[in-house]
């Protein structure tokens, strides 16, 4: 009885399940289905998405910050632009240097229609004044006059019209019996070159040294003659060394002003450096020291040369040898030029030693004697000849006539080519009169401009047009 009961139970448990059940079952098993979906699937989309949209706001963010600091950065050229233009209008007001034949053309050009008579300018030396935390540049002209009241009165009012800054100092005159005024004007010019120097490179956004030196010291770069203990002798390892013949063409000298834009108008060959060039000699009667200097026209090394001839039993040579530099002239251009700054008049003649591409020698000279004080631009007129291309500067070299007995200094600016015509980009303040006076010293030439770029004199000068000019 017992076995029946117990295989009747097992048989309750083994039956198979009813519709309800198997209902019942098919639910739980999907609930159980989408508990895992959404726990570990949708729950993981849904963190996703909130990830991603908080990535997009923090993205949108950056992109709103980055639109903001655009705007400001074109308000920053905005402003540079402003800036720029006011800054070169102010420098279009100023001598960029203080230079005695551009202070004369400009002087002659005011009084030309003037019944005055001026009979000379004298110069005082540059001296540097200060300017809140700059040194600048300052030069008195005096202009001895004699004419009659309503002349000289015109005369003031034409030098007070410069488009160059020029300040009267003092007036003195005294009447003589026949109404005829005579006397003195001091006038007073100022150069930026000082701060051109040290804040021209700020205008442009680039690094500088805040320590960078002063380049307008003309007078405070002076260092004592050259002494025998001060320099290696090299006279007798040079003293055989045979003189070359010198060509009689003289080339002629540049009238035009000598400053900064007068560079504008070449190419540059080569640019001195900050280090030490050799100077030989076959004397033993001269000896000279080479070094660097700050007084480049541009702001670059110039080549400073201190040397003294004690009565040279011939005519006596120094060169600057330049042979390793390799300077090297490709083609034919009109000409080379050379600056020169000087302390005072020696009659020392001045050129260059050339090597053609058959290596042979040549000398050109570039001034029979150095008869200026300040900077002289000097040309020296190169060879037409193809055949004879690629020319080689071998040296610069320093002629010195027999029995002669001096000290002088010299300082070399760097060297460029020149052909006839060159080409001038507009900058903001430019006028068809300024551009002739930067380049000519007067405004003469200004239909001369206006032919070859084919402008009327009413016509718009845009900022960045390329204009052609001659070089004079």
């Amino acid at each position: 009885m017992e076995r029946m009961k117990v295989k009747s139970k097992k048989a309750k448990i083994l039956r198979p399940l009813t519709k309800k059940e198997k209902i019942l079952l098919t639910i739980l098993g999907a609930l159980i289905i989408y508990f895992i979906f959404y726990r570990f699937v949708f729950q993981r989309q849904s963190d996703k998405i909130e990830s991603l949209e908080e990535a997009s706001y923090q993205l949108d963010q950056k992109i709103a910050e980055n639109n903001r600091i655009l705007r400001n950065e074109l308000q920053i050229k905005e402003d540079w632009k402003n800036l720029r233009e006011e800054r070169d209008s102010i420098l279009s007001n100023y001598f960029p240097v203080i230079d005695q034949s551009q202070i004369i053309y400009l002087l002659e050009e005011l009084l030309v229609d003037e019944a005055i008579d001026v009979s000379d300018f004298r110069f005082s030396r540059p001296d540097l004044i200060s300017v809140a935390d700059r040194e600048i540049a300052k030069m008195d002209i005096s202009l001895p006059f004699e004419g009659e009241y309503n002349d000289i009165i015109k005369a003031l009012q034409a030098i007070q019209m410069s488009p160059k800054k020029i300040l009267f100092s003092s007036l003195q005159f005294t009447r003589d019996t026949n109404n005829i005024l005579t006397g003195e004007m001091i006038l007073n010019v100022i150069s930026l070159e000082g701060l051109v120097a040290a804040d021209g490179q700020v205008i442009y956004v680039e690094t500088i040294d805040g320590n960078m030196d002063n380049p307008f010291l003309p007078y405070g770069d002076y260092r004592e003659p050259v002494r025998q203990e001060d320099v290696e002798d090299k006279g007798e390892e040079d003293e055989n060394k045979p003189e070359e013949d010198i060509e009689e063409a003289l080339p002629s000298e540049l009238d035009n002003k000598k400053d900064e834009s007068k560079l504008e108008m070449g190419s540059l060959l080569y640019s001195f450096q900050n280090k030490e060039y050799e100077f030989l000699t076959n004397e033993t009667s001269i000896e000279g020291l080479v070094s660097p200097s700050k007084m480049s026209r541009l702001g670059d090394t110039a080549l400073r040369l201190d040397y003294q001839v004690d009565k040279a039993k011939d005519d006596g040579f120094g060169y600057i040898d330049l042979d390793k530099e390799h300077i090297t002239v490709k083609s034919p251009v009109d000409f080379l030029n050379m600056g020169i700054y000087s302390y005072g008049a020696n009659p020392s003649q001045i050129g260059l030693t050339l090597m053609d591409k058959n290596d042979k020698s040549m000398t050109l000279r570039a001034s029979e004697k150095v008869d200026w004080t300040g900077w002289k631009d000097l040309k020296v007129q190169l060879p037409d000849n193809k055949a004879l291309y690629p020319l080689k500067v071998k040296n610069i070299y320093i002629k010195l006539p027999k029995n002669s007995q001096f000290e002088a200094t010299l300082i070399f600016d760097n060297l460029h080519l020149y052909d006839d015509y060159f080409t001038y980009k507009v900058k903001a303040g430019d006028t068809i009169f300024d551009i002739s006076l930067k380049f000519y010293g007067t405004s003469k030439y200004m239909n001369e401009i206006l032919r070859l770029n084919n402008m009327n004199i009413t016509d718009i000068l845009p900022v960045g047009k390329l204009l052609k000019l001659r070089v004079p």
